[in-house]
């Protein structure tokens, strides 16, 4: 969900038609997109198109298990994993990912969200 403020509050479903790239291969899927068993990283990419600038929050619900966020190449969010050794970490899948894009990341007309995601 993205939600943005230009005057007045509105929300946009930007569940569907994302780009999955997952081992080597690009895929069109809808969100939540899983892939049971999977164990490495993941990249997905959605085009946005915007008339005017305005103040956005991204509601991306729980990732499992490492996140980056970008909104036009410039990194808006991240939660990582942390590591207390080789297999004693923290993982935050169970938290909702909620990040502000500054104003100044946003064009008017066409704009990418890209989700880097590292599944260990």
């Amino acid at each position: 969900m993205l939600c943005y403020s230009a005057g007045e509050i509105s929300f946009i479903d930007i569940s569907k038609d994302w780009r999955v790239e997952l081992e080597g291969k690009s895929l069109k899927s809808d969100l939540p997109y899983y892939k049971t068993g999977y164990t490495g990283k993941m990249i997905l990419r959605k085009k946005i198109t915007l008339n005017e600038k305005a103040s956005i929050y991204l509601y991306l619900s729980k990732i499992d298990d490492e996140d980056i966020v970008y909104f036009n190449g410039k990194e808006v969010g991240k939660t990582p994993v942390e590591w207390y050794g080789k297999y004693n970490y923290k993982s935050y899948y169970f938290i909702d990912r909620i990040y502000v894009v500054p104003t100044n990341y946003i064009v008017r007309g066409e704009n990418e969200i890209k989700i880097e995601i590292k599944n260990t």
